[in-house]
């Protein structure tokens, strides 16, 4: 299972973790976090009915 700290539905500029579950055998659970950059833009409708 895969966590993430961003808002994958949100427009715009985000900074934030992956935080990928891992386990050892010598201690109990805990989470590898992968820094990430998402830059995500939405097209509205009327933008593409223009085109």
């Amino acid at each position: 299972m895969l966590n993430t700290t961003l808002d994958l539905s949100r427009s715009g500029k985000q900074q934030g973790f992956l935080q990928v579950p891992w386990s050892h055998n010598l201690g109990g659970w805990a989470n590898v976090m992968i820094p990430c950059t998402v830059i995500a833009q939405r097209v509205s409708e009327r933008e593409v009915m223009k085109g």
